[in-house]
């Protein structure tokens, strides 16, 4: 089976062709569409009012899923694009599974909307992903209600709660249908504030857009997902400053808080602004793998470092990559090098080492290579990279070096783990070293020249631009 979910935002266009094209609308149907027009789905307002938008919201769906049955062809622009996605789909897939997962906004009438048309399509053969067996209206204004499908605080007559909330919301509910499933996004429905919104977060998720191009001819408009996404060097610099201006460390009247203002990522009163607020919840979802990509380059830099310029002129020996692994059966006394572990099999633990630097007298130097988001929760890697070296060479290690590709040596000083480092090294009388490539944010050239240095036009000389960090 080809396995699709058609993720669609929903709007309101189905009442609004229902106000169009119905014949005989009483005028107090047309003032409970207009009392409930912007209304907040989650809302702290009086329990009366909240009564009396159930209410009318009630009368409301009564009419629409009138209106909805009698059509022999679609009546929205969730319905029309459906159908043409589908059309699509089933000329490509003879064994199509497809299901249609339903987004609405933090109003009333979008998830008024959403259900009846997913009570609509199902009837029409649609496998449809929304609310079982509730009655939507029934929740309105209790915010104890848990929804995956409204989206809290996504509002249009809210921008600061847009900007704050919804626009995060969106973007994990999205995050976690397009994880799992083979997507794709119809935003012919819905808000078209959101389609900006949605169109750069697709790109990131690598998910297919389809827009409606025209109701009446359903002419689908597909844009296919480039292989577009952050500029995860940068990211690595926005990163900690977004950090701090979270938990609003930062003068406003300071460079780097001025850096941001001018990236459009923090507005000049405080606080991130929307694409501020998109970067740092991807910095915080995915940046723990991004590093694994940008350490490749950094650990090459340092390689080539060490191989041009030779530490202390002795270590003149540089392994790169080197993998051992430990024999659990034995309480990690007993280790394995790769050779040997291809003969052994599984059931081993894998310890990689960036690099090892070795002099003539068979001394050696442990040299990790890792970002600065990468150093918290160290020790125990560290550690074991120490006691497997010491298993394979007979003694301990001279020296660990830890090598961060920072842009500013500044905030290293308020980092305890970092002399967790160098404790731990002291235990196994090994002498621990913190080196770091000291490149600032505060002007556009800063930028370019950390760019060269990781994508590799630029070389780390042999002294100036790694400089070591003492840790007290």
């Amino acid at each position: 089976m080809t396995y699709r979910t058609i993720i669609t935002t929903v709007g309101t266009s189905l009442i609004t062709n229902w106000l169009q094209k119905e014949k005989g609308i009483n005028s107090e149907l047309k003032e409970y569409v207009e009392d409930l027009k912007n209304q907040c789905f989650y809302n702290t307002r009086d329990k009366e009012d909240n009564e009396d938008f159930i209410e009318y919201a009630g009368e409301i769906k009564k009419e629409i899923k009138s209106f909805l049955a009698k059509k022999d062809k679609p009546a929205s622009a969730e319905t029309n694009s459906l159908f043409a996605i589908k059309e699509e789909l089933e000329k490509k897939h003879s064994d199509l599974a497809l299901t249609v997962y339903l987004i609405c906004t933090d109003t009333i009438l979008s998830p008024l909307c959403a259900e009846v048309l997913s009570e609509w399509l199902k009837g029409q053969g649609f496998e449809v992903d929304f609310h079982e067996e509730e009655d939507i209206i029934e929740k309105i204004g209790d915010n104890n209600f848990v929804s995956d499908y409204i989206v809290k605080d996504l509002r249009v007559d809210d921008k600061d709660a847009f900007e704050k909330q919804g626009f995060q919301n969106l973007i994990n509910i999205f995050q976690n249908i397009s994880s799992s499933k083979n997507c794709i996004l119809n935003i012919s429905g819905g808000y078209k504030i959101l389609i900006p919104i949605l169109t750069i977060i697709s790109q990131l998720e690598e998910v297919d857009i389809e827009y409606l191009f025209e109701d009446d001819k359903s002419q689908l408009l597909e844009i296919p997902f480039l292989p577009i996404n952050f500029d995860w060097i940068k990211a690595e610099i926005y990163a900690e400053l977004l950090d701090k201006v979270a938990l609003r460390r930062y003068d406003k009247t300071s460079e780097e808080y001025k850096f941001l203002e001018r990236m459009k990522l923090v507005k000049p009163n405080g606080g991130a602004t929307i694409f501020g607020g998109l970067l740092k919840g991807y910095l915080e979802k995915k940046m723990d793998k991004a590093p694994d990509i940008l350490g490749d380059f950094a650990e090459y830099k340092i390689y080539e470092h060490f191989h041009n310029y030779p530490y202390k002129a002795a270590y003149n020996k540089v392994e790169k990559g080197v993998k051992l692994y430990f024999d659990k059966d034995s309480n990690y006394g007993k280790i394995y090098t790769e050779q040997e572990y291809k003969e052994i099999g599984n059931g081993h633990e894998e310890v990689e080492i960036d690099l090892i630097l070795s002099n003539s007298e068979d001394n050696y130097i442990i040299v990790e290579s890792k970002f600065f988001r990468q150093v918290k929760n160290l020790c125990d890697k560290i550690e074991k990279r120490i006691k497997a070296m010491h298993l394979l060479k007979g003694g301990y290690a001279d020296e660990f070096i830890l090598y961060i590709p920072k842009l500013s040596i500044q905030n290293l000083r308020k980092k305890k783990h970092l002399k967790d480092f160098k404790d731990l090294c002291q235990e196994y009388h090994i002498t621990f070293t913190l080196l770091y490539t000291d490149i600032r944010v505060d002007t556009e050239k800063v930028k370019i020249d950390f760019t060269s240095f990781i994508k590799g036009r630029f070389e780390l000389g042999p002294d100036k631009d790694i400089k070591e960090y003492q840790i007290n």
